[in-house]
């Protein structure tokens, strides 16, 4: 596999594992593209940023993920919106990634 398709590789394993909804393993690939996360005073609501998307006038704020929780929301999967905005800020952050470093390597 060459060294471009590895690169495009992890970005579009981090869209497919967000698309499952399942809260952990978003959160596990979210910090293995670079992504710094910080718990609120509620331990089911994260915040998350990452560091080179800091410049850009809609994806500089941090974003919301929430654990499923409580009866309003499903139980098992996190809420569309939050995986909306998860697939949004990894596609921003391919997207800068990409223009600033032909080969994709350093996040």
């Amino acid at each position: 596999m060459s060294e471009e398709q590895t690169w495009e590789r992890r970005f579009k394993d981090a869209v497919a594992t967000v698309r499952q909804g399942d809260f952990d393993a978003i959160k596990e690939a979210l910090e293995s593209l670079g992504f710094t996360f910080e718990e609120t005073t509620d331990p089911n609501h994260w915040m998350y940023y990452h560091t080179k998307l800091k410049g850009d006038p809609i994806f500089q704020y941090p974003r919301n993920l929430y654990r499923p929780h409580g009866s309003r929301r499903s139980t098992d999967r996190v809420s569309n919106r939050d995986q909306s905005q998860a697939k949004q800020m990894i596609q921003a952050l391919r997207a800068v990634a990409g223009a600033s470093h032909p080969s994709g390597d350093e996040l």
